[in-house]
């Protein structure tokens, strides 16, 4: 009865958080990587756990709880991560929490992959970190800390800004949705809603695909039940609509003169200390990416940009930077026969 009131007018304003817009969600991202009195790890630890929320459309309390050991390389595709939510409030026994696809995207300013670089780059140089557990907690530290902190950071440095408030009138949608909406409250959960609402919005994929991506699984139906939980394509179908612009892979060039090994000895040599070659070779070269690009090249970490270049010039004097790596865009063709 009281919800019927509620929707009606005639109760209490609805206190349950909206999604966020797709300029809201940009603006939050550049927002939190520019803070004056953010230290080093601060700028790039708070967009990493955001990207990494939308990108598995979980929530902040899976993200706080992640583990090292759930995110590793795709054991097929080296230009990809796999990585896995146990503490995830939806999983409620050991099927529903299946590794999943973690790809690259298009915009670098939201890229996933590039976020991980750039924050585990710095982390793994701390001895708190190396010896935590857990992916963002350092020792000493706990999830539940982590996270007041980024309710207060989050509030403080973007929801309750000026510029921010303005950006749901400018997108024209307010137009469309009912007057409550503008004014309905926002949050952390908020880039959740936003992540299930973005390929449903987008019209490539329906909701069971992208429930299944969330971990939502209807265990009153039997063919739920019994379905296996690890489906790549679906999984890796919604990744891909979570991607602005699509999910990229970053690849050397064939005429760079650069390995695998140069990048882990010389771009990515603190993450590979923790979590191995492969995974660090996968996130080495969006960082080398990130260093190299004209636009993308600010939101490097000054020290981490300083190291990667003091070794350029060990490379052949006849190959410009720019044509060291490039991103493509790409598409996973099931090789199961119909």
């Amino acid at each position: 009865m009281v919800k019927k009131w509620e929707i009606r007018g005639e109760g209490k304003k609805s206190n349950a958080d909206r999604p966020l817009e797709p300029e809201e969600y940009v603006y939050m991202m550049n927002a939190l990587s520019h803070q004056r009195s953010a230290n080093r790890l601060e700028l790039v630890r708070y967009p990493c756990m955001f990207s990494y929320q939308v990108h598995m459309i979980g929530r902040l309390d899976d993200v706080v709880k992640l583990k090292k050991s759930w995110i590793k390389a795709h054991p097929q595709y080296d230009f990809l991560l796999s990585s896995r939510l146990p503490w995830s409030k939806n999983v409620t026994d050991k099927r529903q929490s299946p590794w999943q696809v973690v790809v690259g995207e298009d915009d670098w300013r939201l890229c996933v992959h590039l976020w991980l670089a750039k924050f585990l780059e710095i982390a793994c140089e701390r001895g708190t970190f190396v010896s935590s557990q857990f992916m963002f907690v350092e020792t000493g530290d706990t999830p539940e800390k982590l996270k007041s902190r980024i309710h207060r950071n989050l509030k403080s440095n973007v929801l309750k800004t000026s510029e921010f408030k303005a950006i749901y009138e400018q997108t024209g949608r307010a137009l469309h949705k009912d007057d409550d909406n503008a004014n309905a409250k926002l949050g952390a959960h908020s880039n959740q809603k936003y992540a299930k609402t973005r390929p449903l919005w987008r019209g490539n994929c329906n909701e069971k695909e992208v429930d299944w991506r969330g971990r939502w699984k209807d265990m009153a139906h039997a063919s739920r039940v019994y379905a296996d939980t690890v489906l790549p394509f679906p999984d890796a179908k919604v990744a891909f609509e979570l991607c602005h612009g699509g999910p990229v892979k970053y690849k050397l060039r064939d005429e760079s003169g650069v390995g695998n090994e140069w990048i882990v000895n010389n771009v990515s040599p603190h993450m590979s200390s923790v979590f191995g070659r492969k995974m660090t070779v996968t996130l080495g070269k969006a960082l080398l990416w990130a260093c190299l690009d004209h636009e993308a090249n600010v939101s490097v970490d000054h020290q981490c940009a300083t190291e990667s270049g003091r070794h350029m010039p060990q490379l052949h004097a006849t190959i410009h930077p720019w044509k060291l790596i490039e991103t493509k865009n790409f598409l996973i063709q099931s090789s199961r026969k119909s």
